[in-house]
């Protein structure tokens, strides 16, 4: 079934393969905005959940924010900010197998980095 799609769209984007040993590099930012801005562009991200998960992504390498730095910057706790990062990342019947794999790519590396 064709989505009306390219793979070309995100070529590049998941160039970068993860295994058991992932580590939050450069790279590894640069490849999950890239597809923060991909499902965005796709219509499949409100603008608000793109803040949210760039604020995630920006303090993955950190294993996360600290309370004070959330209060301020995302005004919740870090419970309600994964919350918010696996609400967003849900993927849908709806949504196209790939996009439903980005998903749930990003949201399970994004809930990996937050635990460290």
């Amino acid at each position: 079934m064709s989505y009306g799609r390219s793979s070309a769209a995100i070529d590049g984007i998941v160039d970068y393969a993860t295994d058991g040993d992932q580590t939050f590099d450069v790279v590894w930012l640069r490849r999950s905005l890239g597809i923060c801005g991909y499902l965005e562009r796709m219509h499949l991200l409100s603008c608000s959940d793109r803040a949210v998960l760039s604020l995630a992504i920006m303090a993955a390498p950190r294993g996360g924010s600290g309370a004070d730095e959330l209060l301020v910057t995302f005004g919740g706790t870090r419970d309600e900010l994964l919350a918010r990062v696996e609400a967003a990342l849900r993927p849908t019947e709806a949504e196209p197998p790939q996009d439903r794999q980005l998903k749930t790519m990003l949201c399970a590396e994004l809930l990996k980095a937050w635990s460290a």
